[in-house]
């Protein structure tokens, strides 16, 4: 409509401030796996604090915005991380916008990777195709065929519109970057996430993290070490194999790949011990409980690797550590986009004071409580942008 591209069109010609700062103590804590007022010496085999080069404009406007793919005047090429969106399916300005939002949200933060979106073959030939690179110096469009999915068991089918989310998987292949950090469209960055790309960069026998249960992962905000061999590997498997339940989209054929995967073979440009097929991400980044309770608060923090138990397990750290939350995500059915969520339906500029909606799919997504402060701004931001 005419209205969304002209959303669209001032979405691009944006100027962007500071975000909020991300080296708290309660974040830094965590990673180094530490109490707020204990220390540690600096241990290359366990999650690490940002570097100060990496703080958002800490060497000036100028610095900030250059791309991390450029040398350092040492001549020491800096270590490579991107953002990564995509878009999928028959172009549509609103699911452009959706990527768009969440895309100007990390701007807000003032990152200094790059951000890339990926489009499959239906948006090559589309008006849309450029808009994304006005957004910001370090933006770029990318193309890539969809991969798709023939054989997997279960009611879902590959007709279903989340079939182009394993094109995602190409992640895997963009090995012209160290890290990958795969963020869905439907989601609010609040603080800088820089430093997750540091905790990659940092420890080689990581190669992927995500927020996790068990040992499910939540595929929508996802962060990985790019690898041909494991590329190869996954996609052939769901062309392939099929073995594996139907899904709407990659994530129950990740959870089923990689487990099985890893521990039998040593990715190809790592040639490092991979201990564990994941590293856990918090649930502060991201956030995705619609009564956003266990963002809050978080149980599982690392502890240094000289605690691990004998069995080389992590060992994790009862106590409960307040957290900052970096990132809101509005997984299945509830999403901003939908009435549960404002005053005035369609009118985006006042939330709802409480939560009360029940997803028509999926139980999980039920929900009934106050709306927490913390969405409220995630909400804004989703609006002032959209």
């Amino acid at each position: 409509s005419q209205a969304v591209a002209v959303r669209l069109v001032r979405a691009t010609t944006r100027r962007f401030t500071g975000g909020r700062g991300f080296d708290t103590p309660g974040v830094r804590a965590h990673w180094q796996g530490t109490t707020h007022t204990a220390t540690r010496p600096r241990d290359s085999r366990s999650l690490q604090p940002p570097r100060p080069r990496f703080l958002p404009g800490a060497n000036g406007p100028a610095a900030a915005a250059r791309p991390l793919h450029e040398s350092e005047p040492d001549g020491v090429r800096i270590r490579r991380g991107t953002f990564l969106f995509v878009a999928y399916g028959p172009p549509n300005p609103h699911v452009l916008l959706d990527a768009f939002v969440a895309i100007l949200s990390v701007l807000d933060t003032r990152t200094r990777f790059d951000i890339n979106l990926m489009f499959t073959e239906d948006w090559w030939d589309s008006q849309y195709l450029t808009l994304a690179e006005k957004l910001g110096p370090n933006v770029r469009s990318i193309k890539k065929p969809i991969i798709n999915r023939t054989v997997c068991t279960g009611p879902w089918k590959f007709n279903k519109p989340w079939a182009g989310s394993y094109t995602t998987l190409h992640a895997w292949d963009m090995t012209d970057y160290d890290a990958i950090f795969y963020l869905d469209s439907d989601l609010v960055v609040l603080q800088n996430l820089d430093f997750v790309f540091e905790v990659m960069f940092d420890n080689p026998g990581i190669l992927q993290m995500a927020k996790s249960s068990g040992r499910v992962i939540n595929s929508g905000v996802w962060m990985v070490r790019p690898d041909r061999g494991v590329f190869s590997a996954i996609t052939d498997f769901v062309q392939r194999t099929g073995d594996f339940e139907c899904d709407i989209g990659n994530q129950r054929a990740v959870n089923t790949f990689m487990p099985r995967w890893i521990p039998k073979n040593r990715p190809q440009s790592l040639g490092v011990h991979i201990p564990t097929w994941i590293r856990k991400i918090p649930n502060n980044f991201n956030c995705n409980d619609p009564c956003i309770r266990n963002c809050l608060f978080f149980k599982d923090v690392f502890v240094p690797d000289a605690r691990r138990t004998r069995h080389g397990h992590v060992a994790f750290d009862s106590r409960m550590i307040p957290s900052s939350i970096y990132l809101v995500h509005w997984s299945g059915d509830l999403k901003p986009q939908r009435d549960a969520f404002w005053v005035d339906p369609g009118n985006f500029t006042e939330p709802v004071q409480v939560i009360n909606y029940k997803s028509p799919v999926l139980d999980l997504y039920d929900a009934h409580c106050p709306l927490h402060s913390v969405q409220k701004k995630a909400l804004l931001v989703w609006a002032k942008h959209r």
